[in-house]
């Protein structure tokens, strides 16, 4: 799904998201500036495995005692939420981005807010990508903007 959007020439990516061990992470793909979201993961197979959802014998189950659960406390998504809300507010802020392009909130023992870069992955579809097509395909967007501050962005 990643690719397909990547393919629609997204101005400017902002989310936040949460993980296992008490994180919420928030991501920023500046197109023609920074990694993409493809590049925060490794390359699709050809065809993903798939698992039919009535299958119980395959479906991860909820236990009591935490052997395999997958769920995020309510008050991480409210920070994931939160911090996608505060990136979007300083969009228009001067100096904008204020932050690297991954910030994540680790709350397990002290809380920690760390910034580190998305490094652009080899052989990404991003690293071919003509800057001034991604600009042709957002032009008269609102979006515009951002397509034009992407090589000031890319410097910070």
């Amino acid at each position: 799904m990643r690719y397909h959007i990547e393919m629609g020439f997204p101005p400017i990516q902002i989310y936040a998201t949460t993980v296992r061990n008490w994180q919420s992470t928030l991501m920023r793909h500046i197109p023609g500036a920074k990694a993409c979201s493809l590049c925060v993961f490794p390359p699709d197979k050809n065809f993903a495995p798939t698992r039919c959802a009535a299958d119980s014998s395959t479906t991860p189950q909820m236990t009591m005692e935490g052997e395999h659960t997958d769920a995020a406390l309510p008050f991480l998504s409210f920070a994931a939420g939160l911090m996608t809300a505060a990136d979007v507010l300083k969009l228009t802020a001067p100096g904008h981005p204020l932050s690297t392009e991954r910030v994540m909130l680790g709350l397990e023992g002290q809380a920690l807010l760390v910034g580190t870069p998305i490094p652009h992955r080899t052989g990404c579809l991003c690293a071919g990508r003509h800057k001034g097509v991604h600009q042709n395909a957002i032009a008269g967007s609102r979006y515009a903007e951002f397509a034009s501050l992407s090589s000031q962005w890319a410097a910070t």
